[in-house]
């Protein structure tokens, strides 16, 4: 998850990295408050079931002295106006971290259309190869999909051995920190493939088909988008996080993060209805672009396009 490679400033005059590494640093704070928030508020959930089992006491009975407490109802409401303050906080901070890493790779443009090397250039080339072979399989049949890349036939191969073909022929070639985001993404689509394609590898040229639909493609393509920027910013602050908080709980914020950005991406409405799209063409890059942008635009606005 983490990596010792540094970012540094692609653009002249822009911000470097390092604001958005503060930035992630804050949200990274801001999650571990949340797991302690989280904790009080199982810790009062205990309280008011303990609560409701005590009977009443007879009232000819000696009453038992009470210690003054604080009254749940009134933890109860401190706890949600500080669960409303943190949300607050931690929306903030996300949207801010994506935002200084757009801007530091160029501007949004740049990124979205993927001329940044820095950011968005082996993110937009990596899901379009994976695009461009599903559509090369569908066009010459996966059999000889796999005869063209000298990986044999498909009888001699497990749902999950052709899966891990066509991602391999997904990956960018560039060395970079970006190829990094991008291949760790493209390693996220694994799981969707498999659950999409079954075990019945007869049945892969006809699900394969019906994946190019963009209503189907886009769950795809919007995932990878997700997970892509959740690589950008975890490479930055991961070994951070383990000196600060120790790796357990390192892993516990990061995956937080990443949670939140996929269901983010997760929430944005559908509007492609098209039936079908010429991948291949223009028509497909402006699909991929769009898209990217979209995603993208979750946490900076069109207006901050520099």
């Amino acid at each position: 998850m983490g990596t010792s490679q540094k970012y540094k400033a692609s653009v002249s005059g822009q911000p470097n990295w390092g604001k958005m590494t503060a930035a992630l640093m804050s949200l990274a704070a801001s999650e571990a408050k949340d797991e302690e928030l989280a904790q009080k508020e199982s810790e009062l959930e205990q309280e008011e079931a303990k609560e409701e089992e005590i009977p009443e006491v007879p009232k000819q009975l000696p009453q038992p002295q009470i210690i003054p407490t604080v009254p749940l109802p009134r933890k109860r409401n401190d706890i949600e106006r500080r669960r409303k303050r943190l949300n607050i906080q931690l929306d903030n901070n996300l949207r801010k971290s994506v935002s200084h890493a757009v801007r530091a790779a160029g501007g949004k443009k740049a990124v979205t259309s993927g001329r940044s090397l820095a950011f968005g250039y082996s993110g937009v080339a990596t899901i379009s190869n994976f695009v461009d072979n599903i559509v090369r399989i569908v066009e010459v049949g996966l059999d000889s999909w796999l005869d063209e890349h000298g990986k044999g036939s498909l009888k001699d191969k497990t749902p999950q051995e052709v899966v891990t073909t066509i991602l391999e022929y997904s990956k960018d070639t560039l060395n970079t920190m970006d190829s990094t985001a991008a291949g760790s993404a493209l390693e996220s689509l694994n799981e969707m493939l498999k659950e999409r394609l079954g075990d019945d590898v007869s049945k892969f040229n006809d699900k394969l088909t019906d994946l190019l639909v963009p209503g189907e493609l886009i769950e795809f393509i919007d995932m990878f988008f997700a997970d892509y920027i959740y690589g950008h910013l975890s490479s930055t602050v991961y070994e951070k996080l383990q000196r600060k908080y120790g790796l357990e709980k390192a892993i516990r914020v990061m995956e937080k993060i990443r949670d939140q950005i996929r269901e983010d991406v997760k929430a944005l409405p559908d509007k492609h209805h098209a039936s079908s799209i010429d991948w291949k063409g223009q028509e497909g890059h402006d699909f991929m672009e769009n898209e990217f942008n979209r995603v993208i635009s979750i946490y900076v606005p069109d207006e901050n396009n520099n």
